[in-house]
C-alpha cells in the first residue's frame, strides 16, 4: 500500500495561497461592528478566532477537515470567488511553503 504524504505548509506559506485582495475581505470581514446584528458579530468572532488559531499554529495541514471546512466557508461567504477553496486547498505543496 503506497505511503501518502501529508500535504502540510507554513502558516506564511498558507497565507499566501490566498491574493492580497482576499486577505483583505478576510480581515474586512473579522471586524466587529457593535451596530451590527449579533449573527453578524458572531461571524466576525469566529473568523477572528479561526484566524488566532491560524496564527498560533506551527503548519496548515491542507487535507485536514477543519481546515476544509474553514477555506470552503470563506468561499460560501462571499470572501472567495467561485471555485477559490478547490485552487487553495488544491495546489500542489511548493518547497517555499513548507515548515
Amino acid at each position: 500500500m503506497p505511503t501518502i504524504e501529508p500535504r502540510i505548509v507554513s502558516v506564511k506559506g498558507f497565507r499566501f495561497r490566498f491574493t492580497p485582495e482576499e486577505k483583505a475581505a478576510i480581515e474586512w470581514a473579522a471586524v466587529d461592528r457593535p451596530d451590527q446584528p449579533e449573527a453578524q458579530r458572531m461571524q466576525a468572532a469566529a473568523l477572528r478566532a479561526t484566524l488566532a488559531d491560524q496564527a498560533a499554529a506551527q503548519f496548515i495541514d491542507l487535507d485536514d477537515a477543519d481546515t476544509v471546512v474553514g477555506v470552503q466557508g470563506l468561499e460560501a461567504m462571499g470572501l472567495l470567488a467561485a471555485g477559490r477553496a478547490a485552487e487553495i486547498l488544491g495546489a500542489p505543496v511548493q518547497p517555499q511553503e513548507l515548515p
